[in-house]
């Protein structure tokens, strides 16, 4: 499994590579979202890292992540992507756990006008089998994503919004004896402004609500990210806090640190 997921890397890295060499003006013309779903085509290389905490009574919570993505467009209105990550999380009643996180492979479709833009995708997700089993989720099981969303843009804003809804599954994407997939749907919007076509603030927000709530406990979350990004000869670089705005929370705060590069 390990040659397997390092020769697919290693072929992903390629055609990235080789993509940049061939195409120009490759990427939407909307501004890339800091926080939600990206629903416009990309090529590109997007490294996040980002930190929150949590305190609920007694009980503490620190979580940091380091994650990467690579997209590719292959055809007009065809992407592909893959990405992984490393967690370090810590809760002080269950101590704490590090890994590298699940592996996803994306497919996007979308289309794109001066002003506009719709697209959907799925994101599939492998197991990951280094985090412990939580009420949020069953890391023996695969997550299947898929989402849809738009834009347009109006005098000088660029409005996107998406849904999106996640279900664990089997191999087979059958629930059997004893299983319980755990389910939810998730809702976000971005609102960005672009200055001196390099400076760009942002204003997202994300709701994630439970399929069954007897199921899906301890999901729920409506969040906030006020953000700004520069871009410059080098890429484009990001920074975004999280707050939340409802009493079920994720995080207290949050703090994102984003690197993109476009072609």
């Amino acid at each position: 499994m390990k040659n397997l997921y390092s020769k697919f890397t290693f072929l992903i890295g390629f055609l990235l590579f080789a993509n940049g060499l061939l195409a120009q003006d490759n990427s939407s013309k909307f501004v890339h979202p800091l926080n939600i779903q990206a629903v416009g085509l990309y090529s590109k290389i997007q490294v996040d890292g980002s930190a929150w905490e949590r305190r609920n009574g007694e009980k503490y919570q620190n979580n940091k992540t380091a994650r990467v993505e690579g997209e590719i467009k292959a055809f007009e209105n065809l992407s592909f992507a893959i990405n992984t990550g490393y967690t370090d999380f810590t809760q002080t009643d269950s101590g704490s756990y590090k890994g590298r996180d699940r592996v996803g492979f994306g497919a996007k479709t979308a289309w794109e006008g001066e002003n506009w833009q719709f697209g959907m995708g799925v994101f599939g997700y492998s197991k990951d089998t280094t985090i412990p089993k939580t009420e949020s989720f069953n890391p023996n099981f695969l997550l299947v994503r898929p989402y849809l969303g738009g834009g347009f843009r109006f005098l000088g804003f660029q409005i996107l919004a998406n849904v999106e809804f996640q279900t664990e599954t089997n191999s087979k994407f059958k629930e059997t004896y004893n299983e319980e997939f755990r389910r939810h749907y998730k809702a976000g919007a971005s609102l960005a402004y672009t200055f001196f076509d390099k400076l760009t603030l942002f204003l997202e927000a994300e709701t994630r609500i439970p399929y069954n709530k007897e199921i899906d406990t301890n999901i729920r979350y409506g969040n906030a990210y006020p953000g700004i990004s520069y871009k410059s000869d080098l890429g484009t670089f990001a920074l975004s806090a999280g707050i939340p705005v409802i009493d079920d929370r994720l995080f207290d705060r949050q703090a994102k640190l984003s690197y993109f590069y476009f072609w």
